[in-house]
């Protein structure tokens, strides 16, 4: 076992062992074993029909399904059947080597598809910053994955181990074994799904071909793998049980009661009302079982639905975070929709990176609480503590802002320009694109898709800003700002400060909620009325956009006919908030539309006539 606690599983070559250590960057004695290895992970299945389970027609035919494949990264990573995925699998954990070769770091990755079916998978690299992939980096794991010679492969492998420039700290580092935290390795975890051990063995083989310790971490959800990878290489406690005391107390720490008792008795978050939790039938179940058991003793008890472990469990099926956001229902399973009303519930999703927040109507039905409402909630709680401690820090001196993508509603965007002071930032879908603007525009960046994965960041500089106006604080024992500036302190400790969490996720509304008295954070502001549709397309890249996916540059002609609808529907409507867009999907072969006003009624129409308005442009083009 490593420091994390996992298994290591050490190179499958003696003599490539050597570089596990802090080598020399031009070191490609790997290329030797990897080249071995590879062919024995061939891209087309290689089981014979009986070691598959099938016979021998449908055995060809997962051969040629996976021969025919191009395989895409993007946010997901790769995602797609689960058993077109084995060589894949291989490749990409020879990839996540060769990225802790470049860093001279450890690397992860996660076997999972996250909301998708059971009947899929994926993978997602984890850099040793804890965050995703690289956008430059996406096209040549593409190119590893679609290489259909061993040269291609190489090549691919070359430029991702292309050394990162580092410090002059860290110039004479081949020269001494590396420290334990700074050991070449990769982590692999995986979700519960029935294909994740064969696919993680297949992405353990990948590292291993390559020199570097394979570390099998079992099955975790996708943040704790992402915490993990970043404990590891920041030198911080980097076990399981270290991510779940570091979040617990946090919640702990956030959610104490001062020396003078004060509680009105107005706190939703009581002991005897437990916060029911559909676990999507995902690997989060057994998490947060672990957690509820950290936080119990601080008065927060959860209720966890849909574990996995009933005859009708079916991963991510009627269930799950992603289901209740679209659909706008409770979940189909775990006796949500009988609970009494006004009973605050969460689901996550199958890999426990998302969560979505509801009440419970008397009518069966919920008042969603989607990731717009977490993001607002968590950046004005915030802002309001980062004000609560001005003269320690200096006005302005920590800039506090959200960032959305063109799906946000609009009734957030301005309830947030209102409150904030300026407008949220606006950036293409996908969680490295707003990852990114929340690291670089802001001192304290957060950042949800209304799917609800997101997060918040808080930079090195508001970090330290915080900590060195506790202590003045404390030297003039101003002691309403000390709790303001603790309470930004104790956030941070809630928060996963890799990528967004739900289990994370739901300690820091839970801490709000408690600390804020409030009874509920879905009527903050109401939502507009809202659609997404899809249109099938025989090429989806015929459609492109521009200003944050917002506008169409092509095909020619479509901007101005959603300009033309929309104008026409703010007319007939008396509606100033009708908008409208449309983009290619990034996973599969269609536009989706995205329609949104007043009423539903207009939503419709402007959805039908931007529908028909894409059929002529795609027609023409």
């Amino acid at each position: 076992e490593d420091a994390t606690g996992c298994r290591v599983q050490g190179p499958s070559d003696a003599r490539a062992t050597t570089t596990t250590m802090a080598t020399a960057p031009r070191d490609e004695s790997w290329t030797t074993s990897y080249a071995r290895e590879t062919v024995k992970h061939a891209r087309a299945v290689k089981t014979t029909a009986r070691e598959a389970g099938q016979d021998a027609s449908e055995t060809a035919a997962v051969a040629r399904e996976e021969d025919y494949i191009q395989f895409s990264y993007g946010t997901a990573g790769f995602r797609t059947i689960a058993r077109t995925l084995h060589s894949t699998c291989f490749r990409s954990g020879a990839f996540a080597a060769a990225r802790a070769m470049a860093h001279d770091a450890v690397t992860g990755i996660v076997i999972t598809a996250s909301h998708n079916p059971a009947a899929d998978n994926g993978v997602k690299l984890v850099e040793p910053n804890g965050t995703t992939l690289p956008m430059d980096l996406e096209r040549v794991a593409e190119a590893l994955a679609n290489g259909s010679d061993i040269d291609a492969q190489i090549e691919a492998l070359r430029q991702a181990s292309a050394p990162v420039g580092r410090g002059e700290e860290d110039a004479d580092e081949s020269e001494a074994p590396a420290s334990e935290h700074r050991r070449r390795r990769v982590l692999v975890a995986r979700d519960t799904r029935e294909s994740g051990e064969a696919l993680a063995n297949e992405a353990l083989a990948g590292i291993r071909a390559m020199g570097i310790d394979a570390v099998d971490c079992g099955e975790m959800t996708t943040p704790q793998l992402h915490y993990l990878v970043w404990a590891t290489n920041a030198g911080e406690p980097c076990a399981e049980s270290d991510y779940f005391a570091r979040l617990s107390s946090g919640y702990a720490a956030l959610t104490e009661r001062g020396d003078d008792g004060d509680d009105d008795g107005d706190d939703t978050t009581c002991d005897d009302v437990p916060l029911v939790i559909d676990c999507a039938d995902g690997v989060g179940a057994q998490k947060l079982k672990i957690l509820g058991d950290a936080v119990a003793a601080y008065g927060l008890k959860f209720d966890l639905r849909n574990r996995g472990d009933e005859v009708t469990s079916s991963l991510n099926d009627g269930v799950g975070a992603d289901y209740v956001q679209k659909a706008r229902t409770p979940p189909a399973r775990g006796e949500l929709s009988s609970l009494p009303p006004n009973t605050r519930c969460v689901s996550v999703d199958g890999d426990a990176d998302r969560l979505i927040y509801y009440e419970t109507r008397a009518d069966g039905s919920i008042d969603l609480f989607d990731g717009d409402k977490i993001a607002t909630m968590i950046a004005t709680y915030i802002k309001s503590l980062v004000d609560a401690s001005v003269p320690f820090l200096q006005p302005g001196s920590i800039r506090v802002g959200v960032v959305q993508t063109a799906y946000a509603n609009g009734a957030s965007t301005a309830y947030l320009t209102q409150t904030l002071g300026e407008a949220p930032a606006c950036v293409p879908t996908g969680v490295k694109h707003l990852h990114h603007a929340a690291e670089e525009l802001y001192d304290v960046g957060v950042y949800f898709e209304s799917n609800g994965h997101g997060t918040a960041i808080f930079s090195p500089k508001a970090s330290k800003a915080i900590e060195e106006a506790v202590v003045e604080a404390l030297m003039r024992r101003s002691m309403p700002h000390v709790e303001a500036l603790l309470a930004l302190t104790h956030v941070q400790r809630c928060i996963n400060p890799a990528v967004g969490d739900a289990m994370s996720g739901i300690l820091l509304v839970e801490a709000i909620i408690r600390r804020t008295r409030a009874r509920s954070y879905a009527h903050v502001y109401e939502d507009l009325a809202s659609k997404q549709t899809k249109a099938k397309v025989p090429d989806r890249a015929l459609v492109k956009t521009t200003n944050a996916e917002r506008e169409c540059s092509q095909p020619a002609g479509l901007q101005d006919a959603i300009n033309a609808a929309c104008a026409t529907a703010r007319a007939s409507f008396n509606d100033p908030h009708v908008r409208a867009f449309v983009r290619p999907s990034g996973t599969e072969d269609c536009v989706r539309i995205y329609v949104e006003a007043l009423t539903s009624e207009c939503v419709d129409a402007v959805t039908a006539d931007v529908s028909r308005a894409l059929d002529v442009a795609l027609a023409q083009s």
